[in-house]
């Protein structure tokens, strides 16, 4: 059984916008990227991080 990334991140979106959580199209990058293999791990959760830091600061007043 082939893994279809494009079911399994529509059923990651579903589950996390019934926390009220969404991802970001940046972040969905990153993941396809890693799943593709394009980027390795390191690699991303070096962006994963590099994203979340954004979102911190983007929020502070």
């Amino acid at each position: 059984m082939k893994f279809d990334l494009k079911k399994a991140m529509e059923n990651a979106k579903a589950s996390l916008a019934m926390e009220g959580l969404y991802l970001t199209k940046e972040e969905e990058e990153i993941v396809s990227k890693s799943f593709d293999g394009e980027i390795t791990h390191d690699e991303f959760i070096r962006l994963a991080r590099e994203l979340a830091k954004k979102m911190v600061n983007e929020q502070k007043p």
